[in-house]
Parts: C-alpha cells; structure tokens; sequence
C-alpha cells in the first residue's frame, strides 16, 4: 500500500529558526529566473522601540532559491537586520536577477540591491533617497 493511503505522518523539523521564520512572515516577493526561481520573505524581529505607537518593526529578508531540475537543488539566505524594510522590485533580468529592498537609515530612505544566483548573493550599497 503507498504511504499516500496511510495516516499522514506529522515530522518535527530540526531546524530551530525555521518554526519562528514561518510563524512571523508578513510579506512575500517572488521571481522566475531562466535557471532557477526566487521566493524573498519579509519577517519583522518585533519593534525596534516598544514606547512608539506606530509599527516600528526591524526586519530580516530570509530568500529561497530553487531549481527547476530533477532533482531539484535548494539554498536559502537571510539578509539584514533592515529598519522598516519594504520590497520595492526586481530588475526584470531572468539571467541576473536582482532584488530591491527600501529600509529606513537614521530618517531617510535607502535602497540596497541584491544580486542573486544560485552561488550566492551579491549586495550593492544603499543610495539614499531624497
């Protein structure tokens, strides 16, 4: 008999950061390379200022990547700490994709860019925003 057909099985996963990332994930950015698929996750830390009334939140950008082969191939990064981090877009580029990612800097509004592949990813420094 296939396992389809028994009692599904419940599997604790060892990873310690995975149960807190997916209880926490707010918003989600996804992107079709030629090669591979992108999926960036936005998890707030909880405020950076407890005493403010308003959302306040740091944020962590955990990114999945997989192929589209058999079998398939999965790596995952997290980037940050980011101050009330917003995605803002991708480049459009299916053979050197790149994530854009707005966050706050002591009052002013900065984007990093993000270079992405399968052996890693590249970060590009902030520009401010006026």
């Amino acid at each position: 008999m296939s396992r389809f057909y028994k009692k599904p099985e419940i599997t604790a996963l060892a990873d310690a950061d995975l149960p807190e990332v997916l209880s926490l994930l707010d918003t989600t950015a996804t992107f079709m390379a030629n090669e591979f698929d992108i999926k960036a996750y936005r998890v707030c830390n909880g405020p950076a200022d407890p005493d403010l009334e308003y959302c306040n939140c740091s944020h962590y950008v955990y990114v999945g990547l997989g192929t589209y082969d058999l079998p398939q191939e999965y790596k995952a990064f997290r980037i940050g700490p980011f101050y009330l981090a917003q995605f803002t877009g991708w480049n459009q580029d299916k053979d050197n994709p790149v994530l854009y990612i707005q966050h706050d800097v002591k009052g002013r509004k900065h984007v990093d860019t993000f270079r992405i592949s399968m052996a890693g990813i590249q970060h590009k420094q902030a520009a401010a925003h006026p």
